[in-house]
């Protein structure tokens, strides 16, 4: 566990919300899915779903990690829970 606390702390991940109508988010590895409501990446800290109304990418550069999103955002979820379970699973089946 502290290997994956050093390791996570050498990893630069930032949310930039600007009046829950434009967010810009560095440290993006990937964009999974994507649609009007719901945005999945694949962050230097994990998974992030955006959820919103009207949601819309506006630029991504997966070189730098940047992303630039609009829209009405209403939430901002980190899915580490569902990681957990996996790797509590792959644990017991050793």
């Amino acid at each position: 566990m502290n290997e994956e606390i050093r390791t996570a702390k050498n990893k630069i991940h930032n949310v930039i919300m600007e009046s829950r109508r434009h967010l810009l988010i560095s440290g993006v590895i990937d964009v999974t899915e994507f649609n009007e409501n719901e945005i999945l990446l694949i962050t230097e800290m994990g998974e992030l779903s955006v959820r919103g109304q009207a949601l819309c990418i506006n630029k991504f550069e997966k070189g730098s990690g940047e992303l630039d999103i609009d829209g009405e955002v209403s939430e901002l979820v980190y899915l580490e829970a569902e990681l957990e379970k996996k790797g509590l699973f792959a644990r017991l089946m050793r």
